[in-house]
């Protein structure tokens, strides 16, 4: 039953297109990769005890595993001669097979609760030793051949490659006596194998690569690696490493050459990355493996019962064909409903409030609309202004009381909301906004930037942009110069955002 159910996942994959298969959920996959001899299960057992002791309870993983697919795979592996049969019959097989079983491993420790997954060898190797078997004209159509066979296979966080002289590799092989020498054991065969590997790596430049010196002591070798590791994943902040990531793969550029709707793909980058800084801003400085923890929350409501007693949350699409006894609806700002494209867009505009009616009528008794004055969007604290759709609302059917100080319009919007009923107006009106986090202003500017205890010239440091020094303060702003930059943001928000750096 269990080998059926494995093969029915692989069959799922050999048919499914689906290439977003290849991202793990919520675990850090570190995979160690290189030439026989290298020390590779050797340094894994070793720094799995160290990052066990310091981070928590991880998860090993040799492929293949023991799992039904697996032990397929390692009886073929067994016979060289009946190996190379299949692989010439069967090309895709080992690429999916390997995935397949490397998915069932992740689902384990995801169970048993890991925090992370160290594996010996992974995708750089499946590609390798198994690319010829495609047999194309070049090497480029075998890549992306083997590409469509290895979409299951979960990209890791980190690869680690055991960079190791050939000859010590060697060395290292014959010392451990274990009968005659593999093809791939042999000195030539070696140093080609090397080489080539390297210039994989190259071609999978969408993964972070560190070089260890495979050469060290194993004291050595395994600080090291902990050192990298550390520096990846729990060093840095959780922004930086997306951030540099990001620029690092040229990921922007990538979806502009390669998606129609380049645009809203960038846009839900940007709303992601935002999400993280989002969180630092909350708790400070934040790590990769604590923002894992928290996306992880997400889904914690799915086992929920429809009887029990919470929020739903959830997209205006996902609505459709429900209804509620109270809906809420945020975000009624303009760039954000509608969006960016709608306000340069009479098409877009169009769906937009279409799609806008269908979140209206979702409430079966009450309604509630809301729209936030400063918003933290793309990294920064931005005015927002009210959606236009809010004034296209009949005002006989809200029950608010209208307040001119908090709901002012843009330039761009007219001086007046047309209503029905008694036909009241809304009068636009440019005000301090107040929000009860807001520091209300004095007529003495000079006395608010007194008890904020800024003043031009301090150096102080920004948890994203680093140290800087304030340039200019004016009645609203102040204005702070960084290495990439003159930044600015509400004076309101100077006191949560800055600290001074002597």
């Amino acid at each position: 039953m269990k080998a059926l159910k494995e093969l029915y996942e692989v069959l799922k994959i050999v048919f499914d297109n689906d290439i977003t298969k290849n991202s793990i959920p919520n675990i850090l996959l570190f995979s160690f990769e290189g030439l026989p001899g290298a020390g590779k299960t050797t340094q894994i057992k070793k720094v799995t005890k160290v990052l066990e002791d310091k981070y928590g309870k991880g998860y090993y993983i040799d492929l293949p595993t023991k799992s039904s697919i697996g032990k397929v795979l390692k009886y073929l592996y067994s016979d060289e001669k009946k190996w190379n049969e299949v692989r010439e019959l069967n090309p895709w097989l080992n690429p999916i097979f390997i995935s397949i079983d490397l998915k069932l491993a992740i689902d384990k420790a995801l169970k048993k609760g890991a925090k992370y997954v160290i594996m010996s060898r992974g995708i750089l190797s499946t590609y390798y030793y198994n690319l010829d078997a495609y047999k194309k004209s070049s090497w480029q159509e075998e890549w992306d051949e083997m590409e469509k066979h290895m979409k299951a296979f979960y990209r890791p966080s980190v690869i680690i490659f055991m960079d190791i002289d050939v000859e010590e590799a060697h060395k290292r092989i014959l010392k451990r006596n274990r009968g005659p020498l593999r093809k791939m054991d042999q000195v030539e065969q070696m140093k080609k194998d090397k080489e080539i590997l390297k210039t994989y790596l190259t071609k999978l430049d969408c993964i972070p690569v560190h070089y260890v010196d495979a050469n060290d002591t194993e004291e050595n070798v395994t600080n090291n690696i902990i050192k990298e590791l550390k520096d990846l994943s729990y060093t840095e902040t959780a922004s930086y490493i997306v951030e540099t990531l990001i620029d690092k793969i040229k990921y922007i550029d990538y979806v502009k050459e390669n998606y129609d709707d380049a645009e809203g793909r960038i846009e839900n980058i940007e709303e992601f990355k935002n999400s993280i800084l989002e969180l630092e801003n909350v708790v400070g400085e934040l790590r990769l493996n604590e923002y894992l923890e928290n996306v992880s929350l997400v889904s914690a409501t799915d086992d929920l019962e429809e009887k029990s007693d919470y929020v739903k949350l959830m997209t205006i699409h996902n609505s459709k064909g429900l209804e509620f006894p109270i809906v809420f609806l945020v975000g009624f700002e303009n760039e954000i409903f509608p969006g960016t494209r709608a306000m340069l867009d009479e098409k877009e505009m169009e769906e937009e409030r279409r799609l806008c009616y269908v979140a209206l009528t979702r409430a079966e008794k009450k309604l509630y609309l809301s729209h936030a004055t400063i918003r933290f969007v793309y990294g920064q604290d931005r005015l927002s202004t009210p959606s236009v759709f809010l004034k296209e609302i009949p005002e006989k059917l809200l029950d608010i009381e209208v307040k001119k100080e908090r709901l002012y319009f843009a330039d761009d919007y007219s001086d007046e909301i047309n209503t029905y009923g008694n036909n009241k107006k809304f009068e636009k009106k440019k005000t301090e906004i107040n929000t009860k986090n807001t520091i209300k202003l004095d007529e003495n500017t000079k006395k608010v930037i007194d008890n904020l205890g800024f003043k031009v010239g301090d150096k102080v440091r920004h948890k994203k942009f680093g140290l800087g020094i304030i340039k200019s303060i004016d009645a609203k702003k102040i204005y702070v110069q960084y290495v990439d930059g003159t930044k600015e943001m509400a004076l309101i928000l100077a006191d949560k955002l800055l600290t001074k750096s002597e």
